[in-house]
Formats: structure tokens, C-alpha cells, sequence
């Protein structure tokens, strides 16, 4: 769902260091905020956009209910 410096970042659980190095750098960096934000709010309407996923999920239970 995230691709690690494209539109959010991925660090180990409970890294607070890791997470907080991250949130200083998206504050302090206009260009990489910029950037993520325009990322993440494309990802977010191409990908999980509910005109596109609920008639995915429709076939996929239309599929399973047809394997019987």
C-alpha cells in the first residue's frame, strides 16, 4: 500500500527514532512534502477509490460463490 519514499515511509515497528526521523525530515523539506503528499493523494484515489474497488470486490465474490 506504501511505497517507502514515494508516498510514505516504511520503518520497523516501534522505531521511534526512525519514525520521528521521518516526520522532521517531511516537515523541514518542502520538495519531499510536496511530493509525498501528491503521491499519497494520488495512490489513495487511483487505488482505493470506491467506484473502482467495490466492482472489484463484487467479480471477486460473484467468482467465489460460482466456484460453489
Amino acid at each position: 500500500m506504501i511505497t517507502h519514499g514515494e508516498d510514505g515511509f516504511l520503518e520497523a515497528v516501534g522505531d521511534i527514532p526512525a519514525h520521528a526521523a521521518r516526520v522532521v525530515e517531511l516537515l523541514t523539506d518542502d520538495d519531499l512534502h510536496y511530493r509525498m503528499s501528491r503521491a499519497g493523494r494520488w495512490n489513495a484515489s487511483e487505488r482505493f477509490c470506491s467506484d473502482k474497488i467495490i466492482p472489484q470486490y463484487e467479480k471477486y465474490y460473484e467468482d467465489v460463490v460460482a466456484a460453489g
